[in-house]
């Protein structure tokens, strides 16, 4: 039976190198994860499909466009 707490103890849901450049937020009940890099990372990202991803603000709500929150 999986859990959330076997969920959350089968990898980190925040990871980031020992200079803490770039982070990686990858929370065990999202269908999403969230990355904070510098900017010309963050537009390859945008350009490969399989990543589907977009730039987000420090203004906007990081969750995809229709995810709705219980």
């Amino acid at each position: 039976m999986v859990t959330s707490a076997t969920r959350t103890a089968r990898y980190p849901t925040l990871f980031f190198p020992a200079d803490r450049s770039w982070l990686v937020s990858a929370l065990w009940d999202d269908t999403w994860t969230c990355v904070g890099d510098p900017a010309p990372l963050i537009h390859t990202l945008e350009r490969d499909p399989v990543a589907n991803a977009r730039q987000v603000r420090l203004d906007e709500d990081a969750p995809p466009p229709g995810l709705v929150r219980e």
